[in-house]
């Protein structure tokens, strides 16, 4: 299995199961991850879109959240119960 493919089977877990953070996770954070050209932005509050919400279900307000940019980890998906174990704040995506 090739590094990339090691990552986006990574990527896939983490963005299906937000919650159960453990310590690599937020090691990643800021590193290099996929190719230069990668960039993931999730948009929780896009009108009229399947799924779309302006608040999670903890009643945390929903922005668009930049998670990978330029092949750079830049956030995880991270409810409130989770941000306090790696001291984050929750960014609305419970």
């Amino acid at each position: 299995m090739s590094e990339q493919q090691r990552w986006l089977k990574w990527w896939a877990r983490t963005v299906g199961m937000p919650i159960g953070l453990n310590d690599d996770d937020k090691d990643k954070l800021n590193k290099k991850v996929f190719g230069d050209k990668i960039n993931i932005q999730d948009k929780a509050d896009i009108k009229k879109a399947n799924g779309s919400r302006y608040f999670d279900i903890e009643g945390v307000k929903t922005k668009p959240l930049d998670l990978v940019k330029d092949g750079a980890l830049n956030d995880l998906l991270i409810d409130t119960y989770n941000g306090k174990k790696i001291k984050k704040k929750s960014n609305g995506r419970a």
